[in-house]
């Protein structure tokens, strides 16, 4: 965008004006084209200067007089008829008004200064710096106007009377249980651009859950400041704050300064994490790694998502990112997670031996969400709705530590979640129960289709918690309660082949058989056999 010119012009042009007698360079009230207007002490000493330097040189010929903004039409008199003849007693009693003027101006000038100063020395300076100059803390992973969203440049585009999002990413903990955070930038828009002279009717439209994280925000000459403090409850919350701008310190755009005028709204969004204690439980182990001891040197931070295929497509640059995108780990909280801690069982050998990196923990990547992202902002613009190349892959890296800090491999990042622009086919399967008593099998039981697509994976132990009911079946009018003791496979990979996606789940039970004697070898009644009894029969 072309930059604007101011209305005057440049010094050089200013000379060249002068010296052709012309009226364009504006010497006379070089204020008032800035938009404001010479007052009082300022104006006086101005017109008092103008006098001393020229006198009254368009009074003498007769016309009104223009100040300097320019020497008039061709002069019809001699050059000595351009002073009056008292000139000399003149300058010499305007020199006396003027030095009597600047002896009155600086006493009254000084006391105030003096007042001034003592003013400020009683004044708590501290608590005002404190005030006026918030500062963001260290916990604040990413400020909300690091980058602009959609677009990311250096100012933040104002349309249709809203500005872009600012999205932020703040994790608290029992060490640090507070966080700042300091949103400032420069608006740019069609008919004005500058930075805010301050932020109205602020307001915290959305905490997702409050237990987590609560925040207030307020406005200073440094930014819209926003606070956050600790809960309760560990987890993650999203805070939305809202804002409007009704004036700017224009810079660009615009045609003089008194135009400040630019009413638009914003939001930033924060995903704010607690954390909760910061120490382990255990003698030696370390608490989980957090936030902070992710990758963050160019792209071993990120996650890439990639289509097979465009396998050598490079997600960070838009000319090379084709069916293909990156998401920053320290931005997306909600696209990793950290197992638990485990002792090292040696499968890294000498790279980290188990006697100086004695413990291990699992960052897994959620591929779903991230594939979900991917197609909420790219699958109309980079080859349509993608889907997960295997949905059984497992996207994970391991990390080590030795007790205090914790390291990763950088020959693990950054990770990859793999998709493709193919749908994946749809198929279906059925599930088998079969029921044993005393390890005979008494019933089969068969279900209807289930659909499913090609690749999905099907777990047995899934299947049972889902359907509780299918422990209790009933056998001739007797019902028993059955345990499931195994499936055959154990997890059901669906394939192309309908007859092939079949899983049977076994169910077990034991009964009891009951014989009443008459301890006299049947001499007072016979043997009698109560079979098929059941736990807490009677």
């Amino acid at each position: 965008m072309k930059k604007a010119e101011p209305p005057w012009p440049s010094p050089r042009r200013r000379r060249v004006l002068w010296r052709r007698g012309r009226s364009e360079g504006r010497f006379g009230k070089p204020l008032e084209t800035m938009g404001r207007k010479a007052r009082g002490c300022r104006a006086f000493f101005c017109a008092m200067l103008d006098r001393l330097r020229f006198g009254k040189p368009a009074e003498t010929l007769g016309l009104q007089s223009q100040r300097l903004r320019g020497v008039g039409p061709k002069l019809d008199r001699l050059p000595d008829t351009l002073r009056p003849s008292n000139f000399p007693q003149q300058r010499e009693e305007q020199h006396k008004i003027m030095k009597k003027f600047i002896r009155k101006l600086l006493k009254h000038g000084l006391a105030a200064l003096v007042a001034l100063t003592m003013c400020l020395g009683m004044a708590p300076t501290d608590a005002w710096a404190a005030e006026d100059t918030p500062v963001k803390t260290d916990n604040v992973i990413q400020t909300a106007y690091s980058q602009f969203n959609p677009n990311t440049n250096l100012n933040n585009t104002v349309y249709g009377g809203v500005a872009e999002n600012g999205c932020g990413t703040v994790v608290l903990d029992d060490e640090h249980p507070t966080a700042t955070d300091v949103a400032f930038c420069k608006y740019w828009g069609a008919h004005i651009s500058g930075w805010p002279n301050g932020f109205q009717m602020i307001e915290v439209e959305q905490n997702t859950n409050p237990s987590v994280a609560t925040a207030v925000a307020r406005s200073t000459e440094n930014g819209l400041v926003v606070d956050f403090q600790k809960g309760a409850g560990t987890g993650t919350t999203t805070i939305v704050v809202a804002f409007t701008i009704t004036t700017l310190r224009p810079t660009e755009n615009i045609a003089s300064d008194d135009q400040t005028y630019a009413g638009f709204i914003g939001y930033l969004y924060y995903t704010v994490t607690n954390n909760g204690s910061g120490s382990g439980s255990e003698s030696g182990k370390p608490q989980k790694p957090t936030i902070y001891d992710l990758p963050t040197k160019n792209q071993n931070g990120c996650v890439y998502v990639k289509c097979v295929t465009y396998p050598n497509a490079n997600p960070l640059y838009n000319s090379t990112a084709t069916h293909a995108g990156f998401i920053v780990l320290r931005n997306n909280v909600n696209a990793w997670s950290f197992g638990e801690v485990y002792e090292n069982d040696g499968r890294f050998g000498n790279i980290a031996p188990a006697s100086k990196y004695p413990w291990l923990c699992d960052l897994t990547i959620d591929s779903e969400y991230c594939l979900d992202l991917w197609n909420n902002n790219y699958a109309s613009t980079k080859g349509g709705t993608h889907y997960l190349r295997d949905n059984d892959a497992v996207v994970n890296a391991t990390l080590v530590s030795d007790g205090n800090e914790w390291y990763y491999f950088k020959e693990e990042f950054p990770l990859t979640v793999w998709t493709t622009h193919e749908a994946p086919a749809a198929t279906t399967y059925k599930v088998v129960r079969e029921y044993y008593i005393n390890g005979q099998k008494v019933a089969n039981r068969t279900g209807g289709d289930q659909k499913g697509t090609v690749g999905d994976t099907i777990s047995a132990d899934e299947l049972v918690e889902a359907n509780p009911n299918w422990s209790n079946y009933t056998i001739n009018d007797v019902e028993y309660v059955f345990a499931y003791k195994g499936a055959e496979p154990t997890t059901l990979t669906l394939g192309a082949t309908v007859a092939s996606n079949v899983i049977t789940l076994r169910y077990e039970t034991e009964t009891y058989t009951v014989i009443y004697r008459d301890g006299a070898n049947g001499e007072v009644f016979g043997d009698e056999s109560h079979g098929m009894l059941k736990e807490g029969d009677n």
